[in-house]
């Protein structure tokens, strides 16, 4: 072979290894994408050989946990940080008497918008302890089309809550107050074929209104109306009749009248009131009056209040919350002068992935959110359930994601109903075995 020749097949094979060179690079920069339904992945080479890094989660247990009871094993137990070690007995109280009606209302961010979890805590505490009906539902929401546990419709309605900031200061409710532009028109309806769901009954609208106002409504083929006088309170009224799967509300426009919602419950048992709002910190509830707490309260008479929140507080790169436990203390304070005769429960951040190094992982700084939202608990005397744990722990969103069905999307944050109803069957297992724990001492 000559000297030509030998340098020829040099080239070459400096040639074939630099394509292949390239070709790994673009595999490992080139971001996930899908192509004609056609999914490509970003491929890291080095992944099999690379030393397994321990976890990376932060170590910030400074707060020792407190429980209301013993925990048994395959339990993720409810903190209990009130003096007295009962944070949660009025709700229990509640559940112990017969023919008792529970209400409970759950405030949270888009984790648990449009009754997921929700739906399905209060499916098994209604089964258990008696009750029907979804509860409180506000006039209009942009996800009723996805709500799966009411059908409701609407038109001619303007809307203000206390992300968008725009309304002043009516908020009440879960943090919104709604006005009609026009005709305004609400439509609820009954789920068919669901015994808990498909009848609508007892059923109250809520509102306030400075001057004298009429309301129509529709149901089962007969007209009403609802005569209300002028109030600074918010006000409420029962509309007459046994039950419907049907009911049609019309507003006309008028100043100083808000609308807030209508409730379709059973007389006892356990009520459900889901109060989800996405982009929701928990801090935006401040801008919830205390008068109007105080007034919505009276006419829900709340036993149980679960605050939801950290998916809109937390980055990958925080580092310290303490403004955060601040005003959420603040905020849980004015609830409590609110609502006096209601368990106060703190649910903690949920598992949420982001990508590092090419692969989903649990974010880092959840842990310093979960030990933030436990002093919060401590701060005010409250119970804490770590949700994080209830769930599985570290990276137990990419499990939830890729189960089959899934129990979460693919944006590693949010479950799906089927993850909803999984996790809300943990956590009301823990809250029954508390609740049976109670039962058994007080009736002792």
């Amino acid at each position: 072979m000559d000297v030509n020749q030998e340098k020829s097949y040099l080239n070459h094979v400096v040639i074939l290894i630099s394509c292949v060179l390239i070709l790994c690079v673009a595999a490992f920069l080139i971001p996930d994408i899908t192509i004609y339904g056609y999914e490509f992945k970003k491929v890291d080479f080095l992944k099999d050989v690379k030393h397994k890094k321990k976890s990376e989660l932060a170590k910030v247990s400074s707060i020792a946990k407190e429980f209301i009871d013993k925990c048994p094993a395959g339990y993720t137990c409810i903190e209990d940080y009130s003096k007295d070690k009962k944070a949660m007995h009025a709700i229990f109280e509640s559940l112990n008497k017969e023919n008792a009606l529970s209400r409970m209302a759950f405030f949270g961010d888009s984790f648990i918008d449009g009754d997921i979890f929700t739906a399905e805590v209060r499916k098994i505490l209604q089964e258990k302890f008696g009750g029907s009906g979804v509860g409180f539902v506000p006039i209009a929401s942009e996800i009723a089309g996805f709500r799966q546990t009411i059908r409701h419709s609407f038109s001619g309605i303007d809307s203000y809550n206390i992300i968008e900031n725009k309304g002043g200061e009516d908020y009440a409710a879960g943090g919104y107050y709604f006005t009609s532009n026009g005709q305004g028109n609400v439509t609820y309806s009954g789920i068919t074929g669901n015994a808990k769901l498909q009848d609508l009954k007892n059923i109250q609208l809520f509102y306030s209104t400075t001057t004298s106002a009429r309301f129509l409504y529709r149901m089962n083929g007969e007209s009403g109306a609802i005569s209300a006088s002028g109030s600074n309170q918010i006000q409420s009224a029962k509309i007459a009749g046994n039950l419907t799967n049907s009911i049609t509300f019309s507003f006309p426009s008028g100043e100083g009248t808000k609308l807030y919602g209508a409730s379709f419950e059973d007389t006892k048992g356990v009520i459900v009131d889901n109060f989800g709002m996405k982009s929701n910190s928990g801090i935006a509830l401040s801008k919830i009056s205390a008068q109007n707490w105080s007034e919505f309260n009276q006419l829900r008479d709340y036993k149980l209040i679960v605050l939801q929140f950290g998916l809109n507080v937390l980055g990958p790169k925080t580092t310290q919350l303490d403004w955060y436990v601040k005003s959420m203390v603040e905020l849980i304070g004015r609830i409590k002068q609110a609502c006096p005769k209601a368990s106060i429960l703190i649910l903690g951040m949920p598992d949420r992935s982001v990508k590092k190094d090419g692969e989903y992982q649990t974010m880092s700084s959840i842990p310093l959110m979960i030990e933030a939202q436990r002093e919060i608990a401590k701060k005010c005397g409250v119970a804490f359930w770590d949700l994080f744990s209830g769930m599985g722990g570290e990276n137990s969103m990419i499990s939830f994601v890729n189960n089959k069905p899934a129990l979460a999307n693919k944006d590693y944050t949010h479950l799906t109903f089927a993850g909803g109803e999984k996790l809300a069957s943990i956590f009301t297992k823990t809250f029954l075995h508390h609740f049976s724990n109670y039962a058994k001492q007080k009736n002792q």
